[in-house]
């Protein structure tokens, strides 16, 4: 079975903000950066993806350019 058969995706909890802090090169330095990832995540707008249960990424989706889904 290969690595791409056992990804799953999930909306993010508060519990993977570490994570997702450290996967993201911009959160790692900037306040403001990890600001919106946990808003994002409060909102329900983040979603992570894992493989075998680890979070190898993440994104979010939100509705403020005109109305449409955006990631």
């Amino acid at each position: 079975m290969s690595r791409l058969s056992q990804l799953t995706i999930r909306s993010a909890v508060s519990d993977d903000l570490a994570v997702l802090y450290t996967l993201d090169l911009i959160a790692a330095h900037e306040a403001e950066r990890r600001a919106f990832i946990a808003r994002a995540v409060e909102a329900g707008e983040c979603f992570v993806a894992e493989v075998g249960g680890q979070v190898i990424g993440y994104g979010v989706l939100e509705y403020s350019f005109f109305g449409q889904g955006f990631v």
